[in-house]
Order: structure tokens, then sequence, then C-alpha cells
């Protein structure tokens, strides 16, 4: 596993010591450095903001869903299309990235500012998942989709495994919500940040989740997908009552 490099080690040596995790080698490094490169870092270097890795992560999220589209589609002949759209959400969200990128240990190796490395934000599961989705990106850019798909499928195959065979979700709130207002004829559910507090490193987000307008729950958590899901849950026990 890839770790912070030590004093004195160059950039280059950090990048083949995750290729070498990864498994792949890049014929284009500057792709896999572009996608390892935090917007603080270009603050703090006098680069352009296309320097970082967000443009990579724009592509990544596509990649990844096409992946794991065909995938579940292939795996699951049976299975509607709600069922299917459930898992593959479960499967690319942000907390689910988060985590296959620490089991890479993507965060040794990203590039951020010394503002942004005071605040932790190599640690952040936002971060994690972009940086995770621009590595997928450079991977398809350079080495095409057949190669970055069999990089997904991989390092994913046991989350796949695992949806397929229980065709259930861990906890979802805010898809049971969704299910439960359109079954009764309503909207999808919208989620709006009302407040964030604390330090950048350690922030909470407070977030209410409405439905035709009118407000049904609330919610925090220190992300804001942890604190909709909060406010889901709370939407759904104030929407029980009026079901049972």
């Amino acid at each position: 596993m890839p770790g912070e490099a030590a004093p004195g080690a160059s950039p280059e040596a950090s990048l083949t010591e995750l290729e070498a995790s990864l498994g792949f080698r890049f014929r284009d490094p500057s792709l896999l450095r572009r996608a390892l490169t935090h917007r603080s870092y270009c603050n703090e270097h006098g680069l352009d903001a296309t320097e970082s890795y967000e443009r990579l992560e724009f592509l990544g999220d596509s990649v990844l869903e096409i992946t794991v589209s065909t995938e579940l589609f292939r795996r699951l002949p049976e299975a509607a299309e709600g069922r299917m759209t459930q898992l593959r959400s479960h499967l690319v969200s942000g907390p689910s990235l988060a985590r296959l990128a620490r089991r890479l240990d993507l965060g040794a190796a990203l590039r951020v500012g010394c503002g942004g490395e005071e605040n932790g934000i190599r640690h952040q599961d936002g971060v994690l998942a972009a940086a995770l989705e621009a590595v997928v990106a450079a991977l398809y850019l350079d080495q095409g989709l057949e190669r970055a798909g069999a990089f997904i499928l991989g390092a994913m195959t046991g989350d796949i495994d695992a949806a397929c065979e229980n065709l259930r979700l861990p906890d979802n709130p805010k898809g049971r919500l969704q299910e439960l207002v359109q079954g009764r004829g309503s909207r999808s559910p919208a989620y709006q940040l009302i407040g964030r507090a604390g330090p950048d490193h350690n922030p909470t987000f407070t977030i209410e989740v409405s439905v035709d307008g009118q407000v049904l729950g609330f919610g925090q958590g220190s992300s804001k997908s942890e604190a909709e899901a909060a406010a889901a849950r709370d939407a759904l026990q104030q929407l029980r009552p009026a079901d049972e």
C-alpha cells in the first residue's frame, strides 16, 4: 500500500508506487498526476484550476456509472429498472467510493496545499470519492473504456457481489422515502442545506427535506449525504403514522 512520501522522495516515485499498488502503469503519467491534484495545491503553486482533478472527476463519474450499470444489467436479468437504479446509486455513492478510495490508499498519494493539509482534506469523504472518480477518468483517457472498466470491476467486485446476492440495500432512507411519497402521488423529496457549523476538517451539516413544498424532516451529519439520510429518516417517522 502506498503511504506518505518520505522527506526528499520525488513525486514521481510516489506515482510509481501507487501504480504498482493499483496494478497498472500509465502511458501518460501526467494524467494520473492531475487526477491526484487537489485545487488547494493548484492555488498554492500558481497552477490553473483546470490542473486539479475536478474536470477528470466529471468524466470519471460517467465511466463509473456506465460500467456498473452494464455489470448490473448483465448479472441481474430479472431485476426491474428501479431496483437496478437503487443498487447502482448505492455502489457509486460518495460514501461507497470514499471507502473504496481508502482501501486503495489514494489519500496518501493526493497532492494538497499546506492549508488543505492542515484541514485534513486528504481524509475527507468528498475529496476521496472525487479523487477515485478522477483516477478512473485518467485511466479511461490513457487506456480506454475496457481497461478502465476492468479496474472498476476488479476494485468493486466484493461490493457488487454483495449487492447482487442480497438484492437489498443497506439502510437507504432516502430511497424508502422517495418510494413512499411517489406511491402517494407526490413529487420526489427535495433536500436543502440550511446550516453548516464547525471547522472544515470536522463540519456538521443541517439539511431539511420537503415534499410538494411541505417540510417533513430535518437531519444533521458530518457530510451532506449523511445529513440528508438523517432528514429522510425523520420524514419517514412523520409519514408512517398516516399510512399505517
